[in-house]
């Protein structure tokens, strides 16, 4: 579960990305299913984020497979997937509605990143993160009920040492540096964000307490001039 503090670099993170839209290149599952190829290649060094919504849901009955591919070839190439909002009907065994992530480009067992079951249900209140061991991550969703929601952001991602036009992610991987502060989290741990949360967090700040400070400078100048006015009237009086 998510702890207060999570809770919290989330909210400061939408007010940043509010401030600041990245240019992700956006698709969707359903549109991608019924296109012409169902491998989406990630620019290098960049991200994409796939979505689903039971507004468009899949037709009935229909298993979606959709490849996910970083072309980085200097370095050992990954995917990075990690899910902003997950949420689909709760069933035994996942039978009804269930999402099922490969390590490969194709749906063999033994590469199942979700285990036999794959994900259903509402996750969520929960972080739902994946990453390959190679350059490809196979999806396979089915959705008998249509009723599922998703949102899930694909990274470009290498293991080794970080380049100085890289980002350090502090979990083995690098991802480019024009990732960080982009309003989502390529890195899976938020730490790419984090900086970028904290820098916000303190700006809010800064711009309450001048701002409270204005106010009192006004409340004051106001009563002062409240204040002097019926003096002036005495003086003119006497005169």
């Amino acid at each position: 579960m998510k702890t207060n503090m999570e809770k919290f670099y989330s909210v400061i993170s939408l007010l940043f990305f509010i401030v600041e839209v990245s240019s992700i290149t956006k698709y969707d599952l359903k549109s991608v299913c019924d296109g012409p190829s169902q491998l989406l290649t990630i620019p290098t060094d960049g991200d994409i984020l796939l979505t689903h919504s039971s507004s468009d849901p899949l037709l009935p009955n229909m298993t979606c497979v959709v490849s996910i591919y970083n072309p980085m070839t200097k370095y050992p190439g990954r995917v990075l997937a990690y899910f902003e909002s997950f949420s689909t009907d709760e069933s035994k065994n996942c039978v009804n509605s269930r999402l099922d992530i490969y390590d490969e480009r194709g749906t063999s067992v033994d590469k199942a990143l979700t285990g036999p079951n794959g994900v259903c249900g509402n996750r969520d209140n929960l972080d739902i993160y994946y990453n390959s061991t190679q350059q490809y991550m196979t999806f396979r969703f089915k959705d008998v009920n249509r009723t599922s929601n998703f949102r899930v952001v694909l990274t470009a991602a290498h293991t080794g040492i970080c380049q100085k036009s890289e980002f350090g992610c502090g979990n083995g991987f690098c991802i480019g540096q024009h990732l960080e502060c982009n309003g989502y989290n390529n890195c899976g741990n938020d730490i790419d964000e984090l900086a970028c949360v904290v820098a916000l967090a303190a700006g809010i700040i800064v711009v309450i307490i001048i701002g409270s400070i204005l106010a009192i400078i006004c409340f004051v100048t106001a009563i002062m001039c409240l204040v002097c006015r019926p003096r002036r009237r005495n003086i003119y009086t006497r005169i």
